[in-house]
This record gives C-alpha cells, structure tokens and sequence, in this order.
C-alpha cells in the first residue's frame, strides 16, 4: 500500500511540474529570459541590453518636474535641463551639487557630487522633451555602493578596491577592442562603486562608459546617442 501512495505521489508530482512549466512557456517567460538581460558584462563587450529612450524612464520619474515645457515635442535648452536637475539635486539635501551636464541626442545626463567629500555620488537623466529627471540606468542602478539601488542611500561597506589609474587603463583597454580609435577623456568620476568616463573619437566627445571599482568590469553608455553640447558646472 505504501508503495502504491508512493507512487501516486509521484506521479501527483510530475505532473504539476509539467503543467507549471507548461504554465511559463504559455506566458512567454522563458526560462534563460533572466541570463539573456544580465546586466553585468565582459569587458570586452559592451552591454546591448533594453537602452533609455525618451519618456518617464527605466524606473520611473526622478520626481514631478515634468511640466512638460516644449508640448510641440522641441527639446528643452541646456540652460532648461539645468534647472530642472538643480531643482531635483536642492530637494535631496544640501551636501549634493551639479558638477556638470550634457546634452546627448536622446537625454541630458548629469553628474551629482557630494559638497562634503568632492566625490561622485549618482548620476541623472533629464528627458529632453518633459524635463522629468530620473536615476540613470545601468551603473548607476547596479554598481553604486552608497546611493544606489533606487537613490536610497545604503552603508557602505566595501570601497573601490580598483584604483583610478586602473580603471581608466581597463575603459582604455576596452575602447581599443571595441571602439578604435577612441581614447578616454580626462580623470572621470569617482563614485562609491565604479568610475565613469567620457571618451572621444578624433577630439570629439562620442560616449561614455563606466569601470566597477571591484572588479575592472566594463559598462558601455549605449542609450544617450550621439553628443551635442556640455556645460560644467563645478571644476573638477
């Protein structure tokens, strides 16, 4: 009798298995769906995974200053994109300041610095078209140690372990497989987790990408398009 209950529960078993992945294939949630979207890469290849493209954002907005001041769909200013980001930063607290901000094809990008320490503490998008200002996706989500996932601040518990000269040999490393030609522009940013750095293309700004501080992985910007213009707001 206990074999045959057994038995039964076995087969009870296998077939709820069965109808439970029969259950994920019908609602197209393939199994090696989350290894197709990993988001931390070789360096040798640069992350191609779902890009920021114009709206709310990856995680939603930033916060409500999304007036919408161009309807007509022309990008909002340089000068526009600053205030909004200035507007957002003052509302965090006061040992956060605007170091810069550029102006991309799909998105202005902002780096935030802490007034206390000079240091790197996230980075911004702006939306070209609604001034809606949000966390930047990629290192900035995943790699912050302090300030990240989300902005919500967390304890620190490990440092960058990869030193600033080391990062930027491994971007270097990384734009010579990837992007001939290109160099890296500058010193970058040192966040709690990562640095970020420009890089250009026959003296031109054409990108950027970010090195984690604890392992040398290399993360390519792939969703701001092409560079139009920059304004610097705190010297580096």
């Amino acid at each position: 009798m206990r074999k045959a209950l057994l038995i039964i529960l076995v087969i009870l078993l296998g077939g709820a298995a069965g109808f439970g992945l029969a259950y994920l294939v019908s609602q197209r949630l393939p199994l090696a769906s989350v290894q197709s979207n990993r988001i931390i890469i070789n360096p040798n290849t640069p992350y191609e995974g779902p890009g920021y493209g114009r709206g709310r954002g990856m995680m939603g907005p930033f916060n409500d200053y999304n007036e919408t001041p161009n309807p007509s769909g022309t990008s909002i200013t340089m000068d526009q994109a600053v205030q909004a980001v200035d507007t957002a930063v003052g509302s965090m607290g006061s040992d956060f300041q605007v170091a810069e901000v550029m102006q991309f094809q799909d998105n202005f990008y902002a780096v935030v610095l802490e007034k206390s320490t000079g240091r790197g503490a996230f980075e911004l998008l702006v939306d070209p078209y609604t001034a809606a200002v949000s966390y930047e996706p990629g290192p900035n989500m995943m790699w912050n140690l302090k300030y990240g996932p989300m902005g919500k601040t967390l304890v620190v518990t490990q440092d960058n372990s990869v030193t600033p000269a080391d990062a930027k040999n491994s971007a270097q490393q990384a734009l010579d497989k990837q992007v001939p030609g290109a160099t890296v522009e500058g010193n970058g940013y040192d966040f709690y987790g990562y640095y970020t750095f420009d890089y250009q293309v026959n003296g031109q700004i054409a990108g950027m990408l970010s090195v984690n501080g604890l392992n040398g992985q290399v993360w390519f910007h792939t969703w701001h398009g092409a560079f139009v213009s920059e304004e610097e707001l705190v010297n580096e």
